[in-house]
C-alpha cells in the first residue's frame, strides 16, 4: 500500500527539479501561446466565450507537448 505522503513528497520532487531546469519553462510557453490564440481567436471572431474549440484541439497539442 503507497503512502500518500510518499506520493507527494515524490511529485513536489519531480516538479521542482522540472521547473529548476529551463527545459519547462521552454515548453510551457508555446503551449501557452497556443492555447490563448486558440480560445481568443473564437471568442474574438464569434464573439462567443465557449470552450468548445478549445477542449477539441486540445488532446493534439498535448501529444505534441
Amino acid at each position: 500500500m503507497v503512502n500518500i505522503k510518499t506520493v507527494f513528497s515524490i511529485a513536489k520532487k519531480e516538479f521542482t527539479s522540472y521547473f529548476n531546469t529551463s527545459t519547462g519553462y521552454i515548453l510551457i510557453a508555446p503551449f501557452l501561446l497556443i492555447t490563448f490564440f486558440l480560445f481568443f481567436r473564437t471568442a474574438f471572431l464569434t464573439n462567443q466565450a465557449t470552450l468548445r474549440p478549445y477542449f477539441d484541439l486540445l488532446p493534439y497539442f498535448l501529444l505534441l507537448f
